[in-house]
Order: C-alpha cells, then sequence, then structure tokens
C-alpha cells in the first residue's frame, strides 16, 4: 500500500473510532443530562438578565468595588486573594493564574457542561 492509501486508511479508523466515542457518550445520557439542564438553565437565566439589566449590573459593580476600595485604603477593612478565594471555596488557589488554569481545567473536565454554560448564555441573551 502506498503512503496516502494509508493515511486514508487510518483516517477512517480515526473517524469510525470518534463516532463510536460520541454513540457511547449519547447512549450513556444519563450522568450528563441533569449537568446539561442545570449549567444551560443557570447560563440562559445569566444572559438574560445581564442583557435586560446590564446597566444595574455595571453601575451596581462599580459602587461595590469603589466601597470595598475605599474601605481597604481607609484600613477599615483588609482584603486579600486569600481572603476572596475562602469566601467562594476555592482553597487551592492562591493566584489569578492558578484560578485560570482551575477554570480551563474545569471545562476540559467537563466539556458538555462548559458548552451548554456557553450556549445557554447566548441563548438567554439572544431572547433577552
Amino acid at each position: 500500500m502506498n503512503d496516502q492509501a494509508m493515511n486514508s486508511a487510518s483516517a477512517k479508523g480515526t473517524g469510525q473510532d470518534l463516532m463510536e466515542t460520541v454513540r457511547s457518550s449519547l447512549s450513556d445520557y444519563k450522568t450528563w443530562l441533569p449537568e446539561v439542564a442545570l449549567y444551560g438553565g443557570v447560563a440562559f437565566l445569566v444572559g438574560f438578565l445581564v442583557k435586560n439589566f446590564w446597566r444595574f449590573i455595571i453601575l451596581s459593580s462599580l459602587v461595590i468595588l469603589t466601597v470595598v476600595l475605599l474601605l481597604n485604603f481607609t484600613g477599615v477593612m483588609t482584603v486579600t486573594l486569600q481572603q476572596v478565594m475562602t469566601t467562594i471555596n476555592v482553597t487551592d488557589v492562591t493566584t489569578v493564574q492558578e484560578l485560570y488554569t482551575a477554570v480551563i481545567g474545569w471545562s476540559k473536565t467537563h466539556v458538555i457542561g462548559a458548552v451548554s454554560m456557553v450556549v445557554g448564555f447566548l441563548v438567554g441573551w439572544k431572547l433577552g
């Protein structure tokens, strides 16, 4: 066999393996359907609310950020990244780079959930 025929045969095998993987994943829908429904539904709601109330959300966020920075600057309260991460229950992250890496790692582990979040947000934004 020549190289082109071998490459064609291996590509067909890879495509068949991919289709078999997709079929097995779709047949096991009971494990990922709740994840898709939950993440997609929450993202839809967030997209819908952001589209309709973006001015209020941005203004409120800026006011809260300004108050917290002012309180931190005057010494009334101290805010550190470690305190923020502990508050949102992400204790193994100490830097912003580690947070980014953790989000990317979660997205790679939960591909279906991440895709449903993006699709849900975009549909909510469009319908909002």
